[in-house]
């Protein structure tokens, strides 16, 4: 669709059966992305409801905040006003050119301007690099922003863009005083609600469905609220995710299929030509649409980090019993490159002291995230790694069907965070919801990212199989050592290997283009870090490679802007 107002044009395409809407008052038009749904409320808000709150707000700081995946946005005569979803996971960029204020979901719709011109910003590139994620909204490209989250964006005559910080839900102590299963029902009631919020009259809908946590806990919910569901998992019947996984939909009654993707370097282009590289490259941008046309992909994107805390203790040293932003640096440089590394890494006479200044806008923003370690390392974390990293995955989704999140409601999320913080790390407060409100789904075995797959209850059998298992492999290795690997049957893994076909072909495909890398990165150490397409890399699948993936993902995307 299309609408113009004064000298503001807006241009949208979605898929058929995607929710969206569209309004006019007098003096301005409201076009509606997505779904929006009240805090604690049942009825979706329209485009004219939207317009509706912003005629009412004194000002946008004001506005009403709601669930769901959306975008709203607001087109008047003297102003615009761009509004997403409650964590910023909707993309939105903007810039300005030869006087042209642009918006866009992706930075390359940019492009569409005459006048502007793909440049690497190189500051932007050492967040990215350093953080595994763009950071304060500083992108690849010079000049382009990309909304911070829960940040509203508004542009009137007389000022440029400007980014109005959205409100945070408080951190407290009311829920401190309450008992462990009282704050499990409690949470168990949100859930359900939320459930039933966000799927109020959608229809029949997919659940992604790993063999995790996440899913595993929305599959109990689901299947509890007698829902049409169809589960989803990435992957082969030989894989763990897909066995586990196939347990799981088994016991909630759910029909089961298995879909695949592949990384491959068109994938990879493509990616970052509408995502913008704002993070790391870990799938090669492989994919395979899957799609119930008009209805809804539930997923538990996010999940972990905001209710499981699984990155809480990021800045914790167990050597010194402290947390500290160094601790907390240490952990990121896991997904990124550390900043010794990045020393030696960039060029000085490109990046000049980019290095020191984003390294101490990181640290200035960590302290500032809240009054613990704990909390800042939780929040840090949702508002880089989690919304931009993970929740690019609900963007991607949108282009077969849209996502449904009930795990990031607003009132579940202000309850985890009245809980006390410990509680929710290392995934506590989820694993104790699993085993009271769903123990045949706590007695199966799950994925825990290793060969360990114990049922946080598992059953003597599950266990007695396991051991079995696990023995038969060893005396295997015993017999042929240094000569049998056994197969990887995780699917993400081996997705995600760089020395897998996938990745395989994507560096073969750049190593032409390796010259581009030198413009920007001194040539030895960058030969060091990035291995050739010949050579096989040593090192974890998940967390080592991710560096050099966005070190390829860079050399791809000055392949793109020449």
């Amino acid at each position: 669709g299309s609408t113009v107002v004064g000298n503001a044009i807006a241009v949208w395409a979605m898929l058929d059966g995607a929710p969206q809407d569209q309004a006019m008052v007098p003096g301005a038009v409201g076009v509606l992305l997505g779904e929006s749904i009240p805090r604690g409320e049942g009825r979706r808000r329209t485009a004219r409801d939207r317009l509706d709150e912003w005629a009412a707000a004194a000002s946008p700081s004001g506005l009403p905040r709601h669930d769901g995946f959306s975008l709203f946005l607001r087109l008047s005569e003297d102003a615009v006003g761009v509004q997403p979803d409650l964590l910023g996971i909707f993309p939105v960029f903007h810039t300005v050119c030869d006087g042209t204020r642009m918006v866009s979901s992706s930075p390359w719709l940019l492009a569409a301007h005459l006048g502007f011109r793909m440049t690497v910003d190189p500051e932007g590139l050492v967040g990215l690099l350093l953080a595994n994620s763009i950071f304060s909204g500083r992108t690849v490209y010079l000049g382009v922003r990309r909304l911070e989250a829960g940040a509203i964006l508004v542009s009137d005559r007389e000022e440029g863009w400007r980014e109005v910080p959205g409100s945070q839900i408080p951190v407290t102590s009311a829920g401190h005083h309450l008992p462990v299963p009282e704050i499990i029902a409690r949470l168990d009631e949100l859930l359900n609600a939320a459930v039933a919020r966000h799927l109020a009259g959608v229809g029949p809908s997919l659940l992604l469905l790993s063999g995790g946590l996440d899913s595993r806990l929305l599959a109990g919910l689901l299947s509890r609220a007698a829902l049409p569901i169809t589960a989803i998992t990435h992957g082969v019947p030989t894989d763990l995710d897909a066995q586990l996984a196939g347990r799981v939909a088994r016991t909630c009654g759910f029909p089961h299929h298995l879909t695949t993707r592949t990384a491959t370097s068109r994938g990879l282009a493509s990616a970052i030509r509408w995502d913008g590289l704002t993070h790391a490259p870990g799938s090669g941008g492989g994919g395979q649409r899957i799609s119930i046309r008009g209805h809804r992909v539930v997923n538990g994107h996010l999940m972990d980090s905001i209710m499981g805390g699984s990155h809480m203790l990021a800045g914790y040293d167990r050597a010194t019993r402290t947390t500290g932003f160094d601790a907390f640096l240490t952990h990121i440089g896991r997904w990124g490159l550390s900043p010794a590394t990045l020393g030696r890494l960039l060029r000085r006479d490109v990046f000049g002291d980019a290095l020191e200044a984003v390294t101490d806008r990181v640290r200035v923003e960590y302290q500032n995230a809240g009054q613990s370690g704990l909390e800042r390392a939780w929040r840090f974390d949702i508002r880089h790694r989690q919304r931009l990293h993970v929740g690019h995955a609900l963007w991607r989704l949108a282009f077969s069907d849209w996502p449904s999140t009930p795990g990031l409601d607003q009132e579940v999320i202000a309850a985890v965070a009245e809980v006390p913080l410990p509680l929710i790390s290392e995934r506590r407060l989820q694993v104790g919801l699993l085993l009271r409100k769903f123990p045949r789904l706590a007695s199966l075995p799950i994925d825990r990212d290793s060969d360990d797959t114990r049922a946080h209850d598992p059953r003597l059998r599950d266990l007695v199989t396991q051991e079995i298992r696990g023995r038969l492999q060893q005396t295997i290795r015993n017999l042929r050592p240094g000569q049998w690997t056994p197969p990887e049957r995780r699917y993400y893994h081996r997705v995600f290997d760089l020395n897998g076909p996938g990745w395989r072909a994507i560096r073969s495909d750049l190593e032409p283009h390796r010259e581009l890398a030198y413009q920007l990165f001194e040539r030895d150490c960058f030969d060091t870090i990035v291995p050739r397409p010949e050579a096989r890399w040593m090192g974890d699948a998940m967390t080592g490679a991710s560096g050099i993936k966005t070190l390829l993902g860079t050399v791809s995307l000055l392949r793109q802007v020449g």
